[in-house]
């Protein structure tokens, strides 16, 4: 078998099997001539022709492992102890202070010391004697609560992103702006 038959067999599908992986074209086409560049120079070393198609496959994962390694070291370093930038809760968003107010206290503290107080993850961890994981569980967990009850409340509705979307239609609200 040869690497013109093998790129005509299964061009596509290593594509395909690629671009469910990589988000950018440009990324997923470089990755697939990597795989066949690969494929070429090794061509080989495949001992059972029969099996060339899980043979490819596999060469299409490594090749796919490395562009990920590849991209991880060249992210610039990040400051995980910086501090949170200060959060000021949109104006727009009726009963947003009766939602932080009524949130449990287990997700209040963790909230305020992160979002009004401006300190990091870390640091919110730290003061209140918890893991990180478990800061951030109830973070998550906090803007879930949040999410809830403002479309509950105030008929938001969330976006395919998750965010908070729409107009308030809150009796409670409404009646005192027009007040």
């Amino acid at each position: 078998m040869t690497t013109e038959e093998i790129w005509t067999t299964y061009k596509a599908p290593l594509y395909f099997f690629i671009r469910k992986r990589v988000s950018l074209r440009e990324d997923a086409e470089e990755v697939l001539q990597n795989t066949f560049v690969k494929i070429h120079q090794n061509l080989h070393s495949l001992r059972h022709p029969e099996k060339v198609r899980a043979w490819a496959f596999q060469i299409a994962r490594n090749a796919l492992a490395d562009s990920f390694k590849k991209r991880v070291k060249t992210v610039a370093s990040v400051d995980w102890n910086m501090a949170a930038p200060e959060y000021e809760p949109p104006s727009e968003v009726c009963c947003f202070e009766q939602c932080i107010q009524a949130l449990p206290k287990l997700y209040k503290q963790v909230i305020t010391l992160v979002y009004l107080e401006g300190k990091s993850q870390k640091q919110a961890a730290e003061a209140l004697a918890i893991s990180l994981s478990n800061t951030k569980a109830r973070i998550r967990r906090a803007k879930q609560w949040l999410a809830h009850h403002l479309k509950a409340c105030c008929g938001y509705t969330t976006n395919t992103d998750g965010k908070l979307v729409g107009e308030p239609d809150c009796a409670l609200c409404c009646t005192s702006k027009a007040l």
